[in-house]
C-alpha cells in the first residue's frame, strides 16, 4: 500500500514496520452521518482520516456531546487499539470521507514487535 502522506503516526514507521501494520488494511469511502465505530464496543479498526472529517462524541441517555472533530490525516481511537480496552467515544463521519481502517490485532502486533514503534505510538 502506498504511504499516506500527512499522517506522523505512520510517517515515522520503517518500510517494514509500515507494511507489516498496514497488512490486510483497506481505504473505505463512507458517506456523510455515517457511524464508524460505538462507545463502549472493543476496537476492531484504528482509522486514520484520508479525505473529509469525523466527529468523536459521547452520549449519555439523549444527551450527544462532541468531543473533538477531526480533519484528514488524523490517526483515531489509538489509545483504545493499543490498549484492547473499549472505545471511550463514538465517531461517524461528518462528510463524504476516505479512511483507511488497519486491524487492531495487526497495530498491537507492531506495538508488541517494535520498541521504537511503541515509543513512537506512545505519544
Amino acid at each position: 500500500m502506498p504511504r499516506i502522506d500527512g499522517n506522523d503516526l505512520l510517517s515515522q514507521l520503517s518500510d517494514d514496520r509500515y507494511g507489516a501494520s498496514l497488512n490486510g488494511g483497506n481505504i473505505q469511502r463512507r458517506p456523510r452521518r455515517t457511524t464508524l465505530f460505538e462507545e463502549g464496543n472493543k476496537p476492531e479498526l484504528l482509522y486514520v482520516l484520508i479525505e473529509g472529517a469525523v466527529e468523536l462524541f459521547a452520549q449519555l441517555d439523549e444527551q450527544e456531546t462532541t468531543i473533538s472533530v477531526l480533519s484528514p490525516s488524523s490517526a483515531f481511537v489509538l489509545g483504545a487499539v493499543i490498549g484492547d480496552v473499549p472505545y471511550p467515544v463514538s465517531g461517524r463521519t461528518l462528510k463524504d470521507s476516505r479512511i483507511l481502517t488497519i486491524s487492531a490485532e495487526a497495530v498491537r502486533n507492531t506495538f508488541d514487535e517494535d520498541a521504537g514503534s511503541a515509543t513512537f505510538w506512545r505519544t
